[in-house]
C-alpha cells in the first residue's frame, strides 16, 4: 500500500489536473509519466518501510 505525503499528494494532484486539462494526447502522455515517475518512487521508499 502506498502512502502519499502532503507534498507528493499535492504535486500527484497538480499533475493529474494539468493532464486533465491537457490540449494534446503529447501533453497527456507527459503528465501520465510524470505521475507514473512519482507513484514509481513512493512506491519504492514505501516498500522499503514495510519490510
Amino acid at each position: 500500500m502506498m502512502n502519499l505525503n502532503n507534498k507528493e499528494l499535492k504535486e500527484y494532484e497538480k499533475l493529474r489536473e494539468k493532464m486533465i486539462n491537457a490540449k494534446s494526447a503529447d501533453e497527456v502522455d507527459k503528465y501520465a509519466d510524470k505521475i507514473m515517475k512519482l507513484l514509481e518512487r513512493v512506491s519504492k521508499e514505501t516498500d522499503g518501510e514495510e519490510k
